[in-house]
């Protein structure tokens, strides 16, 4: 009985992990559009789930893919459930999203997103935070 008790909480954890990835993935992918409605509240349950996802003993997954995954619908296969090898440390995206965005601040809406609603027409490229680079960068000391 207890085993069965066991294994649902660990497909919770997986569930939960993947559905609040893909949710902030998703608000991450309209950041030229500036922060939606509730996005702290979904930085901190996305945090939560990848903690409990970590203690299970998998690698966690990048901002980068649950952008692709959530924004895009992309596949996470090649990703998901991978265990860790023996001794390797967890790496925490959601922390490193959020001191990125401590140092970076809130992102805003992007100017060519302000000239379209006022009828004007503009085009430009705005910037999609990688936490694949900032854990390099954080494992090479950079």
């Amino acid at each position: 009985m207890f085993c069965w008790i066991f294994r649902i909480s660990h497909q919770r954890v997986k569930d939960a992990y993947r559905q609040t990835g893909g949710y902030f993935g998703d608000a991450i992918s309209y950041g030229y559009m500036g922060e939606c409605i509730g996005f702290e509240g979904m930085m901190k349950k996305w945090a939560k789930w990848e903690r409990r996802y970590a203690v299970l003993g998998y690698r966690t997954i990048s901002l980068d893919r649950f952008t692709d995954y959530g924004g895009r619908g992309l596949p996470l296969d090649a990703v998901w459930e991978v265990k860790r090898e023996k001794g390797e440390s967890p790496i925490f995206h959601a922390k490193l999203f959020a001191e990125m965005r401590k140092e970076a601040g809130k992102a805003k809406r992007h100017h060519a997103v302000t000239a379209a609603l006022n009828g004007l027409s503009a085009s430009g490229t705005y910037y999609l935070p990688s936490t694949e680079k900032a854990a390099e960068a954080a494992k090479n000391g950079i």
